[in-house]
C-alpha cells in the first residue's frame, strides 16, 4: 500500500502504514491525510497531554496502594494474628503478584475495545475491593481483597505505553514515556510517606480508605476528560457507523476486523502477550532486564522501613519521610531521561541520514547503568556503617535516577518496535517485572540478615551492572537481528 510522507509526520506514516486512502479502494476507512485532526497524534498538544496525565494518575494509584501497607504491616499482622514472616510479607506481595496477571488481560483487550473503557473498568474494580480491604475481618479476606484490588489497579500498567504510541510520534515519545513511567515508580515512594503517619497516628484502615477516596476523585475526572485514543478503535467505529447508515458491509479498515464480532477477537488477542513472551526474543530480553531492576527496587523499598526504625531507631512517621529521597531520584531521572532520550534520538537519526531505529534508545539505558549500581553501593555501605542519614538517602536517590533512565530506554524501545501492539509488548514486561517484585521482597530481609547492608547491596549492584551491560550490548549490536527474528514486530527497517 502506497504511503504519502511528509517531513513533519514521517514517523506517523511509517507506523500506521495506512494514512491516506489509496485511490483504488474508496471504501477503506483511514486517516484522510497525515495531518487529519481526528488522528490522536494530530490533536492539540494540550489535549494529548491531558490524556497522558490522566492515564498516568491511574497508573500511580496501584503502586502507591501496594507500598502504603509497608509501614503498617505490624498493625495488620497484629489485627489478623499473622505471626509467620512470609505470611506477613504476603499482605504486600500478593498485590504485586496480580500485577503480573492483569496487564496480560487488559492490554490485549484494549486492542479490541479501546483504552478508555478498560482504564475506567479497572479503576472501578480497584475502588470496590480496596475499600473492602479496610472492612476485611480475616486474613483470608485481606489476601483475597488485596488480590482483586491489585487486579483492577494494574490495568493502566499495560495501557500506558499503548496510549503513548497512540498520541505521540517517535521524536516526542521520550518526554511522554518519562512522565507516564514516573507515576508507577513514584507511587511506591509516595505511599510509605503517607502511611508512615497513618501507622503512627491512626488505624491501618485509613490506608485503604484514603486511596479509595483519591481513586474515586480521579475516576470522576476521567468521565468528561478521558477520550479514546486507539487508532483501530477510532477507525473501526467510523467504518461500523458508515456501514450502519448505508446498511452495507463495504466500508472497512486496513485490519478488516469491524465485520467480525468482537467476542471472537478476544481469544486471539489474549494469546498475543503469551505468544510474545514465548516467541519474541526482543520482548524476552527487555522483560528480563526490567524484571531484575523492578525486583531489586521493591526489595530495597520493602526493607527500607526496617533500616530506619530498627537500625536508626526512628519513629514510623519519621522513617516514612526517607522515601522522599528515592522519590526525588525518580523525579530527577524522569526529567533527565525525557530530555536525553529525545535529543539522543534526534542526533542519531540525523547521523543515520534521517532514518530511525529503535536502537537509538540504547544510550539512555547505558547511562542508567552508571547510576543504578553506584547508588546501591552508596546506600549499602553507608547503611552498614550507620553514617549520617543523608548517606543512605543519597544512595537511594542515585539508584532511582539510574532505574528511571534504564526503564525509559527499554520502554521506548518496545514502543518503537511494536507500535500498535505496544500495549501487549509492555504488558509482557509488566508481567515479568511484577513477578520479580512479588518474589524479591520475600528474601530481602534474609539477604540483609546474612550479608548485611554493605555486601547485600553490593551483590545486587553487581547483578544490575552485569545484566545492564549484557542487555545494552545485545540491543545495540544485535537489535536489528533480534527484530528480524520476531514475526510480530511492526517497525520495518528502511
Amino acid at each position: 500500500m502506497e504511503l504519502k510522507k511528509s517531513s513533519s509526520k514521517q514517523e506517523e506514516v511509517e507506523e500506521i502504514r495506512t494514512i491516506e486512502k489509496p485511490i483504488d479502494d474508496s471504501f477503506l476507512i483511514t486517516w484522510e491525510s497525515p495531518t487529519d485532526p481526528k488522528n490522536p497524534k494530530n490533536w492539540p498538544y494540550a489535549r494529548r497531554w491531558v490524556q497522558l496525565v490522566i492515564v498516568s494518575v491511574f497508573a500511580l494509584l496501584g503502586p502507591m496502594a501496594s507500598s502504603m501497607v509497608a509501614p503498617c504491616l505490624d498493625q495488620i499482622a497484629e489485627r489478623f494474628h499473622i505471626e509467620n514472616s512470609t505470611e506477613k510479607a504476603l499482605v504486600l506481595s500478593i498485590y504485586l503478584l496480580v500485577f503480573a496477571i492483569s496487564p496480560m488481560i487488559s492490554a490485549p483487550l484494549s486492542e479490541i475495545f479501546g483504552r478508555r473503557i478498560l482504564l475506567q473498568a479497572g479503576n472501578v474494580i480497584f475502588i470496590v475491593f480496596n475499600m473492602a480491604c479496610g472492612l476485611a475481618r480475616t486474613k483470608a479476606q485481606m489476601y483475597i481483597f488485596r488480590f482483586l484490588a491489585g487486579f483492577g489497579s494494574a490495568t493502566p500498567m499495560g495501557l500506558g505505553s499503548g496510549t503513548i504510541s497512540d498520541l505521540f510520534t517517535p521524536e516526542e515519545r521520550g518526554r511522554a514515556v518519562a512522565v507516564m513511567s514516573l507515576a508507577p515508580l513514584l507511587g511506591p515512594t509516595i505511599g510509605p510517606v503517607i502511611s508512615g503517619f497513618i501507622a503512627e497516628y491512626t488505624t491501618y484502615k485509613w490506608i485503604f480508605w484514603s486511596t479509595t477516596i483519591f481513586s474515586g476523585f480521579v475516576f470522576a475526572l476521567s468521565i468528561p476528560f478521558l477520550t479514546e485514543t486507539y487508532p483501530k478503535t477510532l477507525l473501526g467505529r467510523k467504518a461500523r457507523k458508515l456501514n450502519k447508515i448505508e446498511k452495507t458491509l463495504k466500508y472497512h479498515t486496513e485490519w478488516r476486523l469491524e465485520h467480525i464480532p468482537q467476542r471472537k477477537l478476544v481469544a486471539p488477542a489474549l494469546m498475543r502477550p503469551l505468544k510474545m513472551l514465548t516467541t519474541q526474543p526482543v520482548v524476552i530480553l527487555c522483560a528480563g532486564y526490567m524484571a531484575i531492576q523492578y525486583g531489586i527496587l521493591y526489595l530495597v523499598l520493602t526493607t527500607y522501613p526496617v533500616l530506619w526504625t530498627h537500625d536508626y531507631n526512628e519513629r514510623p512517621s519519621i522513617a516514612g519521610l526517607h522515601y522522599i529521597a528515592p522519590g526525588l531520584g525518580l523525579i530527577l531521572g524522569s526529567q533527565a531521561s525525557g530530555i536525553f532520550i529525545d535529543k539522543t534520538f534526534r542526533f542519531l537519526k540525523k547521523r543515520n541520514n534521517g532514518k530511525m531505529a529503535p536502537e537509538f534508545r540504547v544510550p539512555v539505558i547505558l547511562l542508567g547503568t552508571m547510576f543504578f549500581p553506584t547508588g546501591l553501593f552508596v546506600y549499602g555501605w553507608t547503611a552498614k556503617y550507620h553514617t549520617h542519614w543523608i548517606g543512605p538517602d543519597i544512595g537511594a536517590a542515585m539508584f532511582n535516577v539510574g532505574l528511571m533512565l534504564g526503564w525509559r530506554g527499554i520502554q521506548t524501545y518496545l514502543i518503537d518496535t511494536f507500535i500498535i501492539y505496544a500495549a501487549s509488548s509492555t504488558a509482557v514486561a509488566c508481567c515479568i517485572r511484577s513477578l520479580a517484585a512479588f518474589g524479591f521482597p520475600l528474601f530481602g530481609q534474609t539477604l540483609y540478615d546474612h550479608l548485611g547492608y554493605g555486601w547485600g547491596n553490593s551483590l545486587l549492584a553487581f547483578i544490575v551492572l552485569g545484566s545492564s551491560i549484557i542487555t545494552c550490548s545485545i540491543l545495540w549490536f544485535g537489535g536489528k537481528r533480534l527484530r528480524a527474528m520476531s514475526d510480530m514486530v511492526i517497525f520495518k527497517d528502511e
